[in-house]
């Protein structure tokens, strides 16, 4: 049957130049991708995993920040409630010694041994000098009802321990001291010492609970941040506030008749107050604030560079995919998203190197068919045509095939390693992801091997 040579010649010159422009197209895919791969792909994701990375730091130090000013806040609120316990506890012994002295100055005024004391008057205009310094060296008023109440019970109390002649018949002020010791201390010292230490009992479990989460924090960022030698100190640093939230205590003083004046009792308490905040107080607290604050203001500038880095990154992708979609027409046109690309890159590799794999085989073989029919139209002979449609044996070409595979697949296995530290990616489970990308990947190589296994054998 004879062949239209015009027609072959056309088909065969047709054929060539679009399987010429397939190889090209095949390459600069190859090319642009590879060059989406180191310029656009890999920057994109060191960025976004060192910006998660810091993201988490700003959390940790904003959560160790917080716990921090937490138990600075509840060690100062802490201070000040124990200066103003102690405060109330000075006026109410104040005022307890008042009343205590009152009832002394009641029996003492009482007719003779034995005698009934009469009821606490409210006429304290000739008050027994010798009694009314040594004990609360306040001025007084009349006592109101409940302060009578009081009274009376100081001289119940006096009446039950067999101190009433004691009091009546001392001769100065320290035998009258040393007669009511025991009430001074059991009545009055004792249970006012007794409040503030329930209250300081009730606050520690909020002030350790605080410490100690802060200590934990401080440990974790010592892991964090091991060139920061500040946190790696501040566990120890609290366990030293731990024990001395221990060693607070309040009581009197060791001398016995440290209550008897004014002065004692402000001396006693004022250094009281010194001592417990102290020991409540410490200053690492504050100053790992100041640290953290400035760690978390460091973190945030580094992540709005980064960030900026990732809008360039994104421009720089809108540059290349316009490229590609000169390349590729059906993807012309369609908006991409670089974090969603990225995301899912492996399964998108994959698709193009399996596309330039396929395109110039399908153009080959239109190009063996091409140059068949020259080839009867007597335009070729029949080493020219060997050359057009087989261009090596088939052992060779599965050779070439099975080491293209191999390094596509290495390539994709590449990016999915790369794209693993990436936890907050839009995209498929990676594992699945890879997989499906080396199916594709072969199936594209299979689909190569047929037609040209199909080609060799028709020729």
């Amino acid at each position: 049957m004879a062949v239209d040579q015009d027609l072959a010649r056309k088909l065969l010159t047709d054929a060539a130049a679009r399987y010429e422009s397939a190889c090209r197209w095949s390459l600069v895919v190859c090319i642009s991708i590879f060059v989406f791969h180191i310029l656009t792909f890999s920057p994109f994701i060191r960025a976004q995993v060192e910006r998660a990375a810091l993201t988490e730091q700003s959390k940790l130090l904003s959560a160790a920040s917080a716990e921090v000013a937490s138990a600075l806040e509840a060690q100062e609120t802490t201070m000040k409630e124990v200066r103003a316990d102690l405060d109330a506890m000075l006026k109410r012994k104040k005022a307890e010694f008042a009343l205590l002295q009152l009832a002394v100055e009641t029996i003492r005024q009482s007719s003779g041994p034995g005698a009934e004391p009469p009821a606490p008057s409210e006429d304290r205009s000739n008050p027994d000098p010798m009694v009314q310094m040594p004990l609360s060296a306040v001025q007084r008023t009349g006592p109101r009802l409940e302060e009578s109440a009081r009274v009376e019970h100081f001289m119940d109390e006096i009446r039950a321990q067999g101190l009433t002649d004691l009091v009546r018949n001392a001769s100065s002020g320290r035998q009258l001291r040393i007669a009511l010791r025991p009430i001074v201390e059991g009545s009055v010292i004792e249970p006012q010492f007794e409040q503030v230490r329930n209250h300081w009992q009730e606050r520690v479990p909020d002030l350790r609970g605080k410490a100690e989460t802060a200590r934990d924090r401080f440990a974790q960022l010592a892991r964090l941040f091991p060139d920061e030698p500040r946190w790696g100190t501040m566990p120890a640093e609290i366990d030293v506030y731990l024990a001395a939230l221990g060693k607070v205590t309040f009581g009197p003083p060791n001398d016995p008749e440290w209550w008897h004046s004014v002065v004692g009792k402000d001396d006693a308490v004022l250094e009281m107050k010194n001592v417990a905040v102290e020991l409540i107080g410490t200053p690492s607290f504050r100053d790992a604030t100041q640290a953290l604050q400035r760690l978390i203001d460091e973190r945030q500038q580094l992540v709005a560079s980064l960030d900026a880095k990732l809008k360039d990154l994104q421009r720089q992708f809108a540059q290349q995919s316009d490229r590609l979609s000169d390349l590729i027409s059906p993807i012309k046109g369609v908006a991409l998203e670089l974090s969603v690309v990225v995301g899912n890159f492996p399964l998108v590799l994959a698709f193009l190197l399996a596309a330039a794999t396929i395109w110039p085989v399908r153009r080959y073989c239109t190009l063996s068919g091409a140059a068949a029919l020259a080839r009867r139209a007597e335009l070729l002979d029949g080493p020219a045509a060997e050359t057009l449609y087989r261009p090596s044996d088939w052992m060779r070409s599965v050779t070439l095939l099975f080491g293209q595979v191999a390094f596509f697949i290495s390539w994709v296995g590449v990016a999915a390693w790369q794209l693993a530290p990436w936890q907050d990616r839009d995209g498929l489970n990676l594992a699945f992801m890879t997989a499906m990308a080396v199916l594709v990947l072969i199936g594209g190589a299979l689909y190569k091997a047929r037609v040209m296994r199909t080609v060799t054998l028709s020729t």
